[in-house]
């Protein structure tokens, strides 16, 4: 049995505080079971929208084995077995690495998964995918013009976006659900690295990330290119030629920005200046964020994970874990982050978001363009 405390309104949030024990083993163990259960709740909805039958995704936080944001892979098994419980089949998803990694397929990706031991989630039956497809090239475009509309137009014209096309991975419109876990931690551009963050740029394809860090298109760097011809050979439009002085051309007039080139440059004969601002980036990643969130919306659930926090005290560092924190809103659940470190651990406040930076307003657009709101009802969860 447990006993919910609520207050305010709004989305719910489900928050479980970290209980401590002083056997760090045992402590894991009964979080991790309180974690289940809550997932399990059928008064929270956390698993509405899930078919039984159907195929869910389940997105951990990928990080290195010693890095402070890793999610215990314990509780991703959790979310595997829970799924297979209810009828229902998990997959382990991710989308290609980031855009300056010209050559991320599958079998690369997998391989260096295994080489940081991101990959040892104790989930062995359960299989892995890359949403954008085997290349990282398979992707759906969806136009969200009609849906900015409402956005502060001064917000679009010092951010000079002019492309309002979310560019997604092409198989999240195949999943019959997605449950993303998500450490946040400061972000340079988002100002916080968070649900909507892992919503934006983790379902986005390669060209839906390269829109979140620049401005431009493809430039060439002659002393790079080695005039390989195959850059002209892929480039559907012809944009690509050769110049003059033994490097190639490119014509923007005619260049669509589909990447293709840059992937092809083996030696960075081509590549991409990573020039945006924070508001550029900020206001780009939520309208990826809508994309995914036009196709997915209640088939979609966010665990935000309030761990592995440091704390320098008289020179030594201390681990300060707060909790968990469930929601079907990732707007409720980002404000519900930055509102219980603030409340419990102002100090802390600079590791979950960059206090330099406007992150209210990667939050405010997310709810401008109706992602979630920011007005929450946090439910307590004590056992």
């Amino acid at each position: 049995m447990f006993e919910l405390r609520s207050r305010g309104k709004g989305s719910a949030v489900v928050f479980l505080p970290w209980l401590e024990e002083q056997v760090a083993a045992d402590s894991l163990g009964k979080n991790v079971f309180s974690f289940e259960e809550i997932l399990k709740f059928k008064m929270f909805h956390l698993l509405s929208g899930f078919k039984g039958g159907g195929l869910v995704g389940i997105r951990p936080y990928l990080e290195k084995a010693d890095s402070p944001n890793r999610i215990d892979p314990l509780f991703v098994k959790s979310v595997c077995k829970i799924l297979n419980e209810q009828n229902i089949e998990p997959i382990l998803c991710d989308t290609s690495f980031k855009f300056n990694d010209r050559h991320d397929n599958l079998t690369r990706h997998y391989k260096n998964l295994n080489k940081t031991g991101q990959n040892s989630f104790h989930c062995e039956s359960v299989p892995f995918a890359l949403l954008d497809g085997i290349t990282g090239e398979q992707e759906i475009c969806i136009d969200l013009k009609s849906k900015i509309e409402n956005v502060s137009p001064s917000t679009l014209t010092t951010s000079s976006l002019n492309d309002f096309n979310a560019y997604l991975a092409g198989e999240i419109s195949e999943l019959g659900g997605l449950i993303m876990l998500t450490s946040p931690h400061s972000h340079p551009q988002s100002g916080i690295n968070g649900a909507i963050k892992n919503l934006g740029f983790g379902l986005s394809s390669k060209k839906g990330k390269i829109k979140q860090y620049s401005k431009s298109k493809p430039k060439v760097n002659p002393s790079n290119c080695t005039l390989c011809g195959k850059c002209i050979v892929n480039c559907p439009t012809r944009a690509i030629s050769k110049g003059p002085n033994q490097h190639v051309i490119i014509d923007h007039d005619l260049c669509i920005d589909c990447g293709k080139c840059v992937n092809i440059a083996y030696f960075g004969g081509i590549s991409y200046d990573f020039d945006a601002s924070p508001e550029f980036s900020q206001l780009s990643t939520v309208i990826q964020a809508l994309g995914a969130w036009q196709i997915l919306q209640n088939k979609i659930t966010f665990c935000n994970f309030l761990l592995n926090f440091e704390l320098d005290q008289n020179g030594e560092k201390k681990v300060i874990n707060i909790g968990i924190l469930f929601s079907k809103d990732p707007v409720a659940i980002d404000q519900a982050t930055i509102d219980l470190i603030n409340e419990g651990h102002p100090s802390l406040i600079d590791q979950v978001m960059d206090i330099k930076l406007p992150v209210n307003n990667l939050i405010s657009l997310a709810e401008q363009l109706k992602i979630g709101q920011r007005e929450y009802e946090l439910i307590s969860v004590a056992y």
